[in-house]
């Protein structure tokens, strides 16, 4: 099961913390694809953190939900909670595009020029590995 927390953190602590880059902003332009907000982005949404938990996630972002799916397929009686500020995929995930959907093999011959065929060929076919994980 997966939980995504909403944590705001307390005045006390943002206090302590403040000026670090890892405060996130109160204000953030909302990408224009995001609204309205998916209902998916509240899915499983709590204020409350549970009593306990197998393993906490920090931020829901690409790297956060990939671990998330990762886990979760390899041992679904795991208890995870992911932590996120705002919703989930809201942050730099959902601003930035072409993470996940580059043209694949389009730099081919400078990748080819620059590091040799056979590390060209080892990057394409990694590029190529992730399609199976977007289905």
């Amino acid at each position: 099961m997966l939980a995504v927390i909403v944590f705001t953190p307390t005045s006390d602590y943002r206090r302590s913390i403040r000026g670090y880059f890892f405060v996130p902003a109160r204000l953030q332009a909302a990408p224009i694809w995001s609204i309205p907000a998916l209902p998916i982005q509240k899915e499983s949404s709590s204020a409350a953190l549970p009593p306990s938990t197998d393993v906490v996630i920090i931020r829901s972002g690409i790297t956060g939900t990939s671990f998330a799916r990762t886990l979760l397929g390899t041992d679904g009686s795991l208890e995870v909670v992911m932590l996120e500020a705002r919703d989930a995929c809201s942050g730099a995930t959902a601003r930035n595009g072409g993470h996940i959907t580059p043209p694949l093999y389009h730099d081919y011959l400078d990748l080819k020029k620059k590091h040799g065929a056979e590390a060209a060929k080892q990057i394409i076919h990694l590029r190529l590995s992730h399609l199976d994980e977007l289905d």
